[in-house]
């Protein structure tokens, strides 16, 4: 699952401190690699520490590490998402042409992410052992 969708859940499953920085995060994000971590914890009523305690909660080794990995997804959805909401995509005054055109943009963009998520030199391993694979059954 992708870092920002974790955040997202904290917003709706969180009751704490957690809930108000992933909130002041997805409220922010396009600006948050400018935002101090004093300025961030300030905002949501909490402290360094906590912001610390945040960032370990999804699996880093603290706030650096987590707003490292952030940036780098925010930046990634910039360059390659529409402003389209794959989850609402259309709104009632959408006419059957622009339903049409967003459907195809969502799976495009689907298309390219798993793209870019491919590995290949995992590929490049499994063809080897495939291939070694078929040569023992001779």
């Amino acid at each position: 699952m992708k870092l920002l969708q974790r955040i997202e859940e904290y917003t709706v499953n969180q009751n704490d401190s957690k809930r108000q920085i992933a909130e002041f995060i997805l409220d922010h994000k396009n600006d948050i690699y400018r935002i101090s971590m004093e300025r961030i914890a300030e905002q949501t009523f909490s402290s360094k520490s906590v912001l610390v305690r945040f960032g370990k909660s999804l699996g880093f080794n603290g706030w650096k590490d987590f707003t490292l990995d952030l940036i780098e997804e925010i930046r990634y959805e910039q360059a390659h998402y529409s402003d389209i909401n794959p989850n609402i995509p259309f709104e009632s005054n959408d006419s059957y042409a622009d339903i049409i055109h967003k459907i195809a943009t969502i799976q495009v963009e689907s298309i390219q992410d798993t793209a870019d998520q491919i590995d290949e030199e995992v590929l490049n391993k499994l063809s080897t052992c495939y291939l070694m694979q078929d040569e023992l059954s001779f």
